[in-house]
């Protein structure tokens, strides 16, 4: 149950984009990353990138910089390549100032790896998801999506073969989980099972849940905690 790729952060964060600012930014990292002999095709329905939205990009950058090692190259649109050992692991960019002004926090933001995005979109709205920004042609291919959960958890779905690093997992600084707390499972059980073909179920132990995909032999492992 070994995956190539696992991120580690808590998907909680209630938000909207705007999708031209954003989809910008993306679409800078995508060209990079596709260009990246470190990068292979990515599995379907697993986590392959996240990034930063923060209001102070100057201290971010030293703070993580200070403790996992990261550099940094700018991509321009203010966007910033996140690198571990020379292979990039994330992505950091300055909060929009409509965001700041309402006094949101900083948050990271996910994103799935899907095989057909239009038909990923469909199946989450069918379940109760939220669409903020619909399926959005990247240069070169690719597409991106903004999707919010039932529960309001947000993160972003990517069909391409950009984002898959090699063993990323390996290297001192890469990500290598990915969690979601909710109050309430049986919001987002059914949403998750359903659209990602994930399969919940409980464990023995502080009423958590292992999530695995039923590709590659559940190398994708993840998990839930109730609150």
């Amino acid at each position: 149950m070994e995956s190539n790729y696992r991120l580690h952060q808590v998907l909680n964060t209630k938000l909207t984009f705007s999708p031209v600012t954003w989809v910008t930014r993306l679409f800078n990292v995508l060209h990079l990353l596709a260009m990246t002999k470190e990068w292979e095709h990515a599995m379907q329905n697993s986590f392959v990138w996240t990034d930063l939205s923060t209001f102070d990009l100057d201290s971010a950058q030293d703070f993580y910089r200070n403790l996992l090692g990261w550099s940094y190259e700018d991509l321009g649109e203010g966007y910033l390549s996140c690198e571990a050992s020379t292979i990039p692991v994330s992505g950091l960019y300055t909060m929009p100032d409509k965001f700041q002004n309402l006094g949101m926090p900083s948050f990271w933001m996910s994103y799935i790896q899907v095989s057909d995005l239009e038909q990923t979109v469909g199946l989450a709205e069918q379940h109760g998801a939220k669409v903020e920004v619909r399926p959005t042609s990247a240069p070169g291919g690719g597409q991106v999506a903004l999707i919010r959960d039932p529960s309001g958890a947000g993160f972003t779905c990517y069909q391409g073969d950009a984002f898959s690093p090699k063993n990323a997992s390996l290297i001192h600084g890469a990500q290598v989980w990915n969690e979601l707390h909710v109050s309430d499972l049986t919001l987002i059980k059914d949403f998750y099972e359903k659209v990602f073909d994930w399969r919940i179920e409980a464990s023995d132990e502080n009423e958590r849940y292992q999530v695995f995909s039923k590709i590659n032999r559940l190398r994708v492992y993840k998990s839930l905690q109730m609150k």
